[in-house]
């Protein structure tokens, strides 16, 4: 799967040239995550990467497909009073969208855009606190009764503005499709994000 996720990086980085498509731009991006897994409560991260949009004009005039490389941090948590569990889970995730983006004038655009996204789970720190004590282990291992597979994938969509074609402002949802739970449980990632970004 690491294999398949590096591919996906290269196609990302060397397709302009191999379609000598129109100018391409790249932008770096940062927001803030609110995140959940199916059974738990939601839990706030962020996430930090770097993006690649490619015109598609001989298409239709507007449409793009873009790719990106980031770090997220996802998780969930839950209070039961008895017991405590909070998840931290750190993913290098690759997202491809096809969007469609107007521009009314030179300072103000809109855009929306959507796509799988296809992810590693790397990092990450998982607890469980109850009144006689508690334990800490890896996310992404099957120590704990919570353990997570590493893989996911899911789809998702952006929605935005963008300002003086160079700062992008975006909402975006992630949903996944895949099961990450080591155990017998069904679970499954959703992501709430806004970001600000920068093309150049």
């Amino acid at each position: 799967m690491k294999k398949f996720l590096w591919s996906l990086l290269a196609l990302m980085i060397f397709a302009p040239s191999a379609l000598a498509v129109e100018k391409v731009q790249g932008e770096v991006f940062a927001g803030m995550n609110v995140s959940n897994m199916t059974r738990f409560d939601s839990k706030v991260g962020f996430q930090v990467g770097a993006r690649m949009e490619i015109p598609m004009k001989m298409i239709v005039n507007g449409a793009y497909i873009n790719g990106a490389f980031a770090l997220t941090l996802k998780g969930a948590q839950s209070d039961l009073g008895h017991e405590r569990f909070s998840s931290d889970a750190y993913y290098f995730e690759i997202p491809i969208h096809v969007g469609y983006k107007h521009y009314f004038n030179e300072k103000v655009g809109i855009f929306g855009e959507f796509g799988p996204y296809f992810a590693m789970g790397s990092f990450g720190r998982t607890g469980i606190k109850t009144d006689i004590g508690g334990m800490s282990y890896d996310t992404f291992s099957d120590i704990g009764p919570n353990g997570l597979k590493n893989f996911d994938m899911g789809l998702g969509f952006r929605v935005g503005a963008e300002i003086a074609r160079k700062v992008p402002i975006a909402l975006g949802y992630d949903f996944g499709i895949v099961n990450i739970a080591r155990n017998d449980y069904s679970c499954k990632n959703s992501n709430f994000y806004i970001t600000v970004g920068y093309k150049f």
